[in-house]
C-alpha cells in the first residue's frame, strides 16, 4: 500500500500553500492601491493641454512663452474665458490689429480632483519653482514653469 500523509502534515501543507498565495498577492494589491486614480490622470491631462494651448497661442512680446498665471494674473480666468494676446482678460482700449483678437477659452470648467473633490487651481507666487501641497485646492499650478499637480498633502512634486 501507498504511504498516506497524516492529518497534521496535510493541514500544515495546505496552510503553507495558502500563506504563499496570500504573500504573493499582497504586493500586487499594494501596487494597485498606490497607483493614482485614472480620473486624476485625466484631469491632469486636460489641464496640461489647456495650459499648453494657452502658451502656444499667446505672444507677450519679448518672452519665450507666456504661461497662464504669470505676473499675478488669474490663471482660472485665463483658462476659462477669452484672453488677449498678452494674456489680459479685460478689453483694452488700445487694442488694434492682432491685439484686438480674443483667444480661448481653453476649458469649459476646471476638472474636479477626484481625491479631494475640489475643482480650484491655486497658483504659486512669483519666485516659486516647486509646488507646495496643502490640500486647499484641487490643483497646484507653478506659473514660472507651467507645471500643474494635484493638491494632495504629503505628495512630492514628481510627475
Amino acid at each position: 500500500m501507498g504511504r498516506h500523509l497524516p492529518l497534521i502534515e496535510s493541514v500544515t501543507a495546505v496552510a503553507l500553500i495558502g500563506a504563499v498565495a496570500i504573500l504573493t498577492a499582497l504586493p500586487g494589491t499594494r501596487a494597485a492601491a498606490a497607483e493614482p486614480h485614472p480620473e486624476l490622470q485625466d484631469g491632469l491631462g486636460v489641464l496640461r493641454t489647456a495650459i499648453f494651448r494657452f502658451s502656444m497661442e499667446h505672444d507677450p512680446g519679448g518672452r519665450e512663452l507666456l504661461m497662464p498665471g504669470l505676473d499675478g494674473a488669474d490663471v482660472t480666468a485665463q483658462l476659462l474665458g477669452p484672453t488677449r494676446r498678452d494674456g489680459a482678460t479685460e478689453p483694452s482700449a488700445a487694442a488694434s490689429g492682432r491685439d484686438n483678437r480674443w483667444y480661448g477659452p481653453y476649458l469649459d470648467a476646471v476638472p474636479v480632483n477626484p481625491v479631494n473633490g475640489r475643482n480650484t487651481i491655486r497658483a504659486m507666487p512669483a519666485g516659486y519653482l516647486e509646488p507646495v501641497f496643502n490640500g486647499s485646492a484641487g490643483w497646484v499650478y507653478v506659473p514660472e514653469t507651467g507645471a500643474i499637480f494635484p493638491d494632495l498633502p504629503g505628495q512630492t512634486p514628481a510627475e
